[in-house]
């Protein structure tokens, strides 16, 4: 069914179902719809016996290139996977709509974990995974850290011998990691552009970063490092359900030496522990033979621990300007998307 967003109970209730859910993400959320302002949005979901058991939020836009409209459900549906029934059902009612509204591309892209017996099961059922890291919209592989009950002192015994002397020293120097309401989005985005112009690569407009802020302020936690009266990196951590999500962040290039960005990943998980959330995520990478300084850094918190996702299911509406969609995406062309570098 299609979700009738003036029906404010059911809505309510939708919102509840995504953000409860074992398989809920933030970008099912309908706020995350909110904020692309110029995107549209709809909703599908499945209820039984009065219960909502699984939800597709879907965001789409006329492409400039194809001229038709790329429909994305990104990080959906919220459903649990073995129930293949739910799953399928979600895609075609979301294919139809899709194909009623002049749609040339469906594109999924669920948060689980490669599974080749979940795949397999699937195939069978007419639906394919693809895992092609040219062309992805998100990154195939992200760092998480599973916290899984542990302390502080436990977490901080995994990380190396090195990345502990980077830690300490950063408080040693006197760095200070502060957590700031809606004023540090100002510090954060102008370590972002800092960040952005030193990598060469794009970034979101401030009125994106001030939106996701006001939209998701009840999850977010917004820290500053300071050095001597100075911020030096920052980062904005996006908590949902069981997971921490370290979505953006920047770094002051001048103060690069001082492991600045060693302590705010670990006040962040610190946080967790308090908070009591298993998962700290510190986002996408794109390779893991040595040549990704994101993963190069990003390891160093979470054990080495690479989770792979299932991958993508394209449902192609029209094979002609889905080719021409697809014939020219550069390789890592959504690198944007991932501003949580903080490297060192």
């Amino acid at each position: 069914m299609i979700l009738n967003k003036n029906d404010n109970k059911l809505v309510e209730k939708y919102n509840d179902f995504v953000k409860n859910s074992p398989y809920g993400h933030f970008q099912q959320d309908m706020r995350w719809a909110k904020l692309k302002s110029n995107w549209e949005s709809v909703y599908f979901y499945i209820e039984e016996d009065g219960e909502i058991k699984a939800a597709l939020s879907v965001i789409y836009i006329k492409d400039q290139k194809v001229g038709k409209n790329f429909f994305y459900g990104s990080r959906g549906p919220v459903c649990d996977p073995k129930n293949i029934e739910h799953f399928t059902k979600l895609i075609e009612e979301a294919s139809d709509f899709a194909r009623e509204n002049d749609g040339f591309l469906l594109r999924l892209d669920p948060y689980l974990a490669y599974d080749p017996e979940l795949e397999e099961a699937y195939k069978k059922e007419g639906i394919n995974f693809r895992r092609d890291k040219r062309r992805s919209s998100q990154p195939l592989l992200n760092m998480v850290l599973d916290i899984n009950n542990r302390s502080e002192e436990e977490i901080l015994a995994s990380f190396s011998k090195n990345t502990r002397k980077h830690l300490k020293k950063s408080y040693r120097d006197g760095i200070v990691t502060q957590v700031l309401t809606d004023e540090g989005v100002d510090i954060l985005y102008k370590q972002i552009e800092d960040t952005a112009s030193r990598a060469n690569i794009g970034h979101r407009p401030y009125q994106y970063f001030k939106s996701l802020y006001e939209l998701f302020k009840d999850e977010i936690r917004l820290s500053v490092a300071y050095y001597e009266g100075q911020p030096v990196c920052s980062s904005l951590l996006l908590c949902y359900g069981n997971t921490a999500t370290s979505l953006y962040g920047g770094s002051n290039d001048e103060y690069k030496s001082m492991g600045q960005n060693y302590q705010l990943n670990f006040e962040e998980i610190k946080y967790c522990i308090e908070k009591n959330i298993r998962y700290y995520d510190m986002g996408g990478i794109f390779e893991t033979d040595g040549t990704d300084g994101l993963y190069n850094f990003k390891k160093k918190f979470t054990e080495d621990n690479v989770f792979e996702t299932v991958g993508e299911i394209d449902v192609v509406l029209d094979q002609d300007n889905y080719n021409f969609y697809i014939e020219d995406l550069n390789p890592h062309f959504k690198r944007e998307e991932d501003e949580s570098n903080k490297n060192s």
